[in-house]
């Protein structure tokens, strides 16, 4: 997350923590580095930003509806197996390869972002 988007994210848990939490409205104390003093207030915005991350992530997207654009692996669902399993889309050859079965795959998604350590992506 950018730092406007993390200040963005700490309004609306400012506000929900308020709302839901507290009740009424004491400050929220923070350290130099912008972190909130109070360790189960920082872990309970930290949690935030993760539901609202992964919330953010892309959607299964059926095959019925449209392939990918990009030739690299995917996240699937396979009907074949009933679970989610990797594999690569070839769109030269518009197929799905793999070390599984892949003639089953009905739905697919790109892969999320990796973990950072910095707290301000």
């Amino acid at each position: 997350m950018t730092p406007e988007r993390i200040e963005q994210e700490r309004n609306a848990f400012e506000g929900w923590f308020y709302e839901n939490i507290c009740g009424i409205q004491l400050p929220l104390n923070k350290s130099e580095i912008g972190r909130y003093c109070n360790f189960y207030t920082e872990d309970m915005f930290t949690a935030w930003c993760a539901a609202k991350s992964h919330a953010e992530q892309s959607e299964w997207i059926s095959v019925k509806d449209r392939l990918p654009e990009s030739s690299k692996r995917y996240l699937t669902f396979s009907s074949f197996y009933m679970r989610i399993v990797t594999a690569y889309y070839s769109v030269d050859r518009r197929m799905w390869l793999g070390v599984c079965r892949t003639d089953g795959i009905t739905h697919w998604q790109p892969f999320p972002a990796p973990p950072t350590t910095n707290p301000a992506a």
